[in-house]
């Protein structure tokens, strides 16, 4: 069907456009504006599980490359040296594409005065500071973590093991139907949960979520120059099948983008 023939489609895409009508009306219509509590930034998590340590922010080793030089260089890398990423490679990915920097309650910086809400900073631009994002870790290959499912707790800069059952390598790389995700060393998983930047800017949100995955996109291409990782960008898996791994609905939370990382080759082929 052509796009002008789709007309729910159509009418999703007016909804959406930033026209001055549809930004005070999403606005004026959010839960936000009628009282509703806001969302968490960061979903809970069971407390009794042991989290994996990652090394701090401060401790950190990158290598000293120009942002000029890591700009140039960046490329969607589609195979990998059969070789392990380290933790200090995994704890700087993480920590530069959704790291928390700091946490403002209301009334402390300009956005929780103009938005009337509490923020997170992170190294990532986002909608309003809301950041309605979390990150799965699939683990293949990286010293002293174990293989697995794993997910980014940023609040603790550690990871919390989900499954590290010997069957999850199997129902991810059939999920992963791009080859590359199949050959890294470590699969990135973004989740988006909409209502974090729904509950502020209403309907525009799912406008908001997808422009905000491609900084957190950008900065992993970027920092992965700085530890010699290779980064490529997936968009075609199925979703149905990771949102069942993932144990998330496929609505309140669903899968948004997915990377592949792994250590440079040698010799790139086929950038």
């Amino acid at each position: 069907m052509s796009l002008d023939q789709d007309s729910k489609l159509l009418e999703f895409i007016q909804a959406i456009r930033l026209t001055p009508e549809n930004l005070r009306n999403s606005t004026r219509n959010s839960d936000h504006r009628k009282g509703l509590p806001q969302p968490s930034y960061e979903k809970k998590f069971d407390d009794s599980i042991k989290l994996v340590d990652l090394p701090s922010v401060n401790s950190i080793k990158v290598n000293e490359i120009s942002l000029k030089e890591a700009i140039l260089n960046r490329r969607s890398i589609r195979n990998f040296k059969d070789k392990p990423i380290s933790k200090n490679d995994l704890s700087w990915l993480l920590y530069a594409t959704q790291g928390i920097q700091s946490i403002h309650e209301k009334g402390t910086i300009w956005v929780t005065r103009n938005n009337d809400c509490r923020v997170t900073l992170r190294p990532v631009a986002s909608g309003g500071s809301l950041h309605p994002f979390e990150t799965y870790i699939h683990i293949r290959n990286c010293e002293d973590i174990e293989k697995g499912l794993y997910r980014y707790i940023a609040s603790k800069h550690k990871l919390l093991p989900l499954d590290l059952s010997e069957d999850i390598e199997e129902r991810i790389t059939k999920a992963c139907l791009a080859n590359v995700g199949r050959r890294s060393q470590v699969l990135f998983i973004w989740t988006a949960v909409p209502y974090r930047t729904g509950w502020h800017y209403g309907e525009l949100a799912y406008k908001a979520v997808y422009w905000d995955i491609g900084h957190v996109s950008q900065n992993l291409y970027l920092a992965a120059e700085g530890v010699d990782c290779g980064v490529c960008a997936i968009g075609y898996y199925d979703e149905d099948m990771l949102d069942e791994i993932l144990d998330i609905d496929g609505k309140t939370e669903f899968v948004i983008f997915m990377s592949a990382v792994g250590k440079k080759p040698d010799k790139i082929i086929d950038p």
